[in-house]
């Protein structure tokens, strides 16, 4: 049988390799038998001499603008449509963050929204589709606890994306496609570009859009929901003192000595290594084990939680 090839793509930042890359190559890169690719902006914050670099097999790389309303028009330009996107920005309320002026949102969705389209158009370009089974989409600042669940347990003709952090939608840090379906999977950001007017209309319904509820919706829109599978967090996002954040900050782990920007990401990732430490490895049985003693102690964590602010208790 002919052994899959994966590619492990990196978007918008190499943050935090100081921390992470060690376990990411190990665990990932080297559990896998991965090649590693960069689409990512070039910025002063960047590194170019860090490991992810060199490393990589491609880099792609995006000058940062001011605005990143300005690499909306370039994709605009490319994609030889002319369209006023730009009023999208009345569809509240933080799913298009990055981008200036007037009705500005927070954060920085707009910016990974981008990456998506950038993305695409790399991989068409270098006709990776052919050279690579699997491909991975993903972030810098993930702190892996175990290896790299076996693809063979992930099924190849679905979506994968880790259990949680989903804020209404789905999280948007990692996703696991076949050749056949990154494509659509990324294009999530071409109606902002070719049909504005549509996508607003088609959005009315709802006010409080965030980049989970919007990943989820295009893949409803799309038909690619029924695509998606869940497996357990083996990892988690971090950030040190002093590192770039354009969103949560996290709290400061004494032990660890760096943030843990969310806390049921931790818990869900410590609860895998427990149980792959217990099992020796993955396989079906220890990700069903890992998925049930999350589901309840993330439960468990929350219902503590709401009845402590409900309450003012503190300890």
């Amino acid at each position: 049988m002919k052994k899959e090839k994966t590619l492990v793509i990196i978007n918008s930042e190499t943050r935090e390799y100081q921390h992470t890359f060690d376990n990411f190559e190990r665990y990932v890169l080297n559990e896998l038998n991965a090649d590693l690719a960069l689409c990512v902006a070039n910025n002063h914050r960047e590194n170019q001499n860090n490991p992810f670099y060199k490393s990589a097999k491609y880099i792609w790389q995006y000058q940062e603008p001011e605005d990143w309303g300005d690499a909306f028009d370039y994709a605009s330009k490319y994609e030889e449509v002319e369209n006023n996107w730009r009023a999208l920005k009345q569809v509240k309320d933080q799913w298009l963050g990055g981008i200036k002026g007037v009705q500005e949102q927070k954060g920085s969705a707009g910016i990974l929204l981008f990456f998506r389209w950038f993305t695409k158009t790399k991989l068409l370009e270098g006709n990776l589709l052919n050279k690579y089974d699997r491909l991975i989409y993903t972030r810098s600042d993930y702190f892996y606890e175990t290896p790299h669940i076996p693809l063979q347990l992930l099924s190849k003709d679905k979506i994968w994306i880790p259990k949680g952090e989903d804020y209404g939608g789905v999280t948007d840090r990692y996703m696991l496609c076949s050749a056949q379906n990154i494509i659509s999977a990324l294009s999530i950001a071409d109606p902002i570009i070719k049909t504005p007017l549509d996508l607003m209309n088609s959005m009315t319904f709802h006010e409080n859009w965030n980049l989970e509820t919007f990943i989820k919706f295009s893949f409803q829109k799309t038909g690619l929901w029924k695509q998606v599978q869940r497996f357990p967090f083996t990892m988690y996002s971090i950030r040190s003192e002093g590192g770039h954040t354009s969103w949560k900050k996290g709290e400061f782990n004494n032990d660890l000595g760096y943030y843990v920007k969310y806390q049921y990401e931790y818990l869900s990732a410590s609860i895998s290594k427990a149980v792959f430490k217990k099992r020796g490895k993955w396989n079906a049985q220890s990700m069903r084990e890992a998925n049930i003693k999350i589901n309840i102690k993330v439960f468990l964590k929350k219902l503590k939680n709401y009845i402590n602010r409900n309450t003012g208790y503190t300890r």
